[in-house]
């Protein structure tokens, strides 16, 4: 299994990733959120504090995600 997360992306505290997760530079994911399996995000994808990414989720394009979701 693996993670890849590629320097410039921003990960704030307390964030658990699954496995295989893609995360691509430019992407800025707040504190306490959790990344499923198989997940992607690409670069311009922001995801706000305490949220769930499920598993197979692919964030692509300027996607804004607020908290609490």
């Amino acid at each position: 299994m693996f993670e890849i997360i590629e320097d410039g992306a921003q990960l704030e505290d307390n964030i658990k990733i699954g496995h295989c997760v893609i995360i691509k530079k430019g992407a800025k994911i707040g504190k306490n959120t959790t990344i499923g399996d198989c997940a992607y995000i690409d670069s311009n994808v922001v995801i706000g504090e305490n949220n769930y990414i499920g598993t197979g989720v692919h964030l692509k394009g300027n996607v804004q995600i607020g908290n609490n979701n």
